[in-house]
């Protein structure tokens, strides 16, 4: 029997990538980097190694991804509006897994700090028990130690948690991870969502998948 739905943030909870991907297309461009829609995939859903890697090749060994993403607020300002990118029926979804006596918490490869701040402003806060972030593991995703670590903090095994992702990386996290993986569909970014046991366009679906799950 499934007992706790786990949830990514950045196209889980709310259609960031979205947001990020068009101001770091301004910021490139302005730049001068040559770059490809492969390259801007390769990060998609991935970590501060990632974002490293590809800025310290596009814009030199200095440029991190701390100084690009400071360089890019001071001159874009920082997104504030989450709620306008949060997914429809996702609320409603959240809503049905408490009355349901699911426990529910965020895993998300983003910094502590964005989680608080983000789940906050969408109002989802009161939900979750508590919040893993990326920043807490010497690997965030694709290993699987932020979900092993959630399953043990909830003391729960993996076969009770479900997860519901959509990149790549996080896909990988949670099979790695042996917990049942629901993916948002999304063929924006390049994702590979195959090894997810579930596909969805819509929250509202995810209440006869976990009845199937049972």
């Amino acid at each position: 029997m499934k007992k706790a739905v786990i949830f990514d943030m950045d196209g889980v909870l709310i259609d960031s990538e979205s947001v990020y991907r068009k101001q770091l297309i301004d910021y490139l461009n302005d730049k001068g980097a040559v770059f490809t829609d492969s390259d801007l995939n390769a990060i998609a859903g991935g970590t501060s190694k990632h974002y490293d890697a590809l800025f310290h090749r596009l814009l030199g060994d200095t440029m991190g991804e701390k100084e690009v993403f400071a360089e890019m607020n001071q001159r874009y300002g920082r997104f504030q509006d989450w709620k306008s990118v949060m997914f429809p029926h996702l609320k409603e979804l959240i809503e049905y897994l408490k009355e349901k006596g699911y426990r529910m918490i965020v895993a998300s490869s983003s910094r502590m700090f964005e989680i608080e701040e983000i789940v906050k402003a969408i109002e989802l806060d009161s939900y979750f028990e508590f919040y893993l972030s990326g920043e807490m593991f010497h690997e965030s995703k694709p290993n699987p130690a932020i979900y092993i670590e959630a399953a043990k903090r909830l003391g729960l095994d993996a076969s009770e948690c479900v997860v519901i992702e959509d990149s790549t990386y996080g896909i990988e996290a949670a099979v790695r991870a042996h917990m049942s993986v629901i993916a948002r569909r999304d063929d924006r970014f390049g994702y590979d969502q195959s090894e997810a046991d579930y596909l969805i366009d819509d929250y509202r679906e995810v209440k006869a998948l976990l009845e199937v799950m049972e």
